[in-house]
């Protein structure tokens, strides 16, 4: 499920038990809150949802989530829109 550790279409993980994936359906990209800090485990929350890399962006930098240049580096890299996205 999206919400578990285990998912697997995550973009990229962010600070603070924070996660950015693709939905299971990859209509969207969503970013994820775990639900509870640790040492509990909890469970990953949407915040927000995008389909545009543009809106992600601009999410992503209001919740400040782009300390880290690779973080960035790995939305830049995604298509414009999530209906482009190339699959393997």
């Amino acid at each position: 499920l999206e919400r578990d550790d285990s998912y697997f279409q995550i973009v990229v993980h962010c600070r603070d038990n924070w996660r950015i994936i693709r939905c299971k359906h990859d209509l969207q990209w969503i970013i994820q809150k775990r639900s509870t800090g640790r040492p509990n485990r909890g469970v990953f929350i949407g915040k927000s949802f995008h389909t545009t890399r543009q809106s992600l962006i601009e999410a992503c930098s209001r919740l400040q989530l782009l300390d880290d240049p690779k973080i960035l580096q790995s939305l830049l890299d995604l298509p414009e829109h999530i209906r482009d996205m190339k699959y393997k």
